[in-house]
């Protein structure tokens, strides 16, 4: 099964990415400043530039092989932007989730629906500002031991100064801790 989800109408899809940038044009340090032939990273985000992610609602039950819904909620730094989409012209890289523990554990990750976003006309792709909520169907879940997690890898650019941050990852809980 194919462990990524990338943008809107992707079925069967196990991941989705916090991103904006150009790996092939770019390599894994994402997409250069638009409007602008040099390449503008900054070389690390403040912490007030960080990605915040988390499961709203209940957790996924560990013991239940049964369909589960996951809600994760994404929250965008003020006056930042991340990428729902990859662009008219495939340059941008969108939010992008890895489910490895779960999928470990024999579960299947669907998404089911992911936040609307605003068109941006000027770079051609749909951008999430604030915050928005992706939701998920976990199916066949065994039973696991140790409470497991995910991984919500991203890049994000600023709207005042339209420099682009490097890649992060922030790791997050989707199974209830230990009793």
């Amino acid at each position: 099964m194919n462990a990524r989800y990338r943008g809107r109408g992707v079925a069967g899809s196990v991941i989705v990415t916090v991103a904006i940038g150009c790996l092939s044009a770019c390599g894994e340090d994402g997409p250069p400043q638009r409007g602008g032939s040099d390449v503008m990273y900054s070389e690390g985000a403040a912490q007030s530039n960080k990605v915040s992610v988390g499961v709203v609602g209940p957790s996924l039950d560990r013991s239940s092989a049964a369909p589960q819904e996951l809600r994760v909620r994404v929250r965008v730094p003020q006056n930042h932007h991340g990428y729902l989409d990859e662009g008219d012209e495939g340059f941008f890289i969108p939010f992008e989730f890895s489910f490895d523990a779960l999928q470990s554990h024999g579960a299947t990750v669907d998404v089911v629906e992911q936040p609307e976003g605003e068109r941006e006309k000027s770079v051609g792709a749909t951008v999430l500002r604030g915050e928005g909520e992706f939701s998920f169907r976990v199916d066949g879940l065994s039973s696991a031991d140790d409470a497991l997690h995910a991984v919500l890898r991203y890049q994000i650019c600023s709207d005042m100064t339209g420099v682009c941050y490097r890649p992060e990852e922030a790791d997050f809980r989707v199974t209830a801790p230990d009793p």
